[in-house]
């Protein structure tokens, strides 16, 4: 189970980053699309399809595991940070500008995605820092104690 974890928390890591890579394709595509089309779509599904769900499972692995309450939460934290992302950073960018017009105060309020965003990346990487080491003790034969104490 504790490879399953491993192997999970790398395809993880790997969905981050090709958020980081999406979110910067759709960003940047000239003349810019509306809102919730064109090459920020995937960006859209990686990030509230993909990341989370992959965050749940690796979460039941890792409690499946016994690998301790802290991987479990570090799991959980992208699920965290995608519920902060649509239920508080955009929504108060949205009370500071008018749909499909930035304003100082709507782009100031959405720094705190890329802030987020590095966020996720933390603790994806703590995550699977996490389960390799924990692979790594098992297999050593060294007493495992719980992560998280």
């Amino acid at each position: 189970m504790r490879k399953i974890l491993i192997v999970l928390a790398a395809l993880q890591v790997g969905a981050v980053l090709v958020q980081f890579y999406l979110a910067t394709f759709g960003a940047f595509h000239r003349p810019q699309p509306a809102p919730m089309a064109g090459p920020i779509v995937p960006h859209i599904i990686n990030g509230t399809i993909v990341i989370p769900v992959l965050s749940l499972v690796i979460a039941l692995v890792a409690a499946a595991a016994r690998a301790g309450g802290r991987l479990v939460g570090l799991a959980l934290v992208p699920v965290g940070v995608v519920v902060a992302q649509l239920f508080v950073v955009f929504p108060l960018a949205g009370m500071f500008g008018e749909p499909g017009v930035s304003t100082t105060g709507s782009n100031a309020v959405l720094g705190f995605h890329a802030v987020l965003g590095l966020v996720l990346l933390w603790a994806v990487v703590a995550e699977y820092r996490g389960a390799r080491a924990l692979v790594r003790q098992a297999g050593t034969g060294a007493a495992v104690a719980p992560a998280g104490r």
